[in-house]
């Protein structure tokens, strides 16, 4: 008994490849040297609250050392890991794509849109050797927003943890500590 027609799983796949979200695309290209203008759903925060990440060099280098990966209080991640060559695509409503910042300089970003209160997991992964700038930035449901800001060093290979404390109701709320150097 044949299940599937050649025609349904052609179909079948035709619509799995429309249903990939675009920064899957603005990442893979991103890896293969080709920056790609950030496109976003939606900039301001949404009824339920944002949370915003970039991580830019801070030395002025081209690209920012590492990737992130950002873990959710449910467990599911978004953001790319280069050693694995794996992107993560598993947060509603997340992107992940370049940012232009100049002429001379990327920055990679991670968007959240509709981010739910709760704790966050977030690596960043050393591909390269530098100094780098981490941005956070939260906001609640009324718009108000929390920013919190680290630098360090990475070389290729490190991870740095880092755990977010975010909360989308009654004043934007977001505490962030390191509390790791390396996997």
């Amino acid at each position: 008994m044949r299940l599937w027609s050649k025609k349904s799983v052609l179909m079948a796949l035709w619509l799995l490849l429309l249903a990939l979200p675009t920064s899957f695309f603005t990442v893979a290209m991103a890896q293969a040297g080709q920056a790609m203008a950030a496109q976003y759903d939606q900039e301001e925060p949404g009824s339920g609250g944002s949370l915003q990440i970039r991580l830019q060099a801070e030395d002025g280098a081209p690209y920012p050392p590492g990737d992130l990966v950002l873990s959710d209080p449910s467990a599911r991640m978004t953001g790319s890991d280069s050693r694995a060559n794996y992107n993560y695509q598993e947060i509603p409503g997340a992107t992940y794509s370049n940012e232009t910042i100049s002429s001379q300089q990327q920055a990679l970003r991670l968007y959240v849109g509709q981010a739910v209160s709760g704790t966050y997991s977030l690596r960043v992964i050393g591909v390269d050797a530098g100094r780098y700038l981490l941005s956070m930035d939260g906001y609640d449901q009324a718009g108000n927003h929390a920013k919190v800001r680290f630098t360090a060093s990475l070389q290729p290979g490190d991870v740095h943890h880092y755990v977010i404390q975010y909360s989308n109701q009654g004043g934007a709320s977001l505490r962030a500590r390191r509390t790791q150097a390396a996997d």
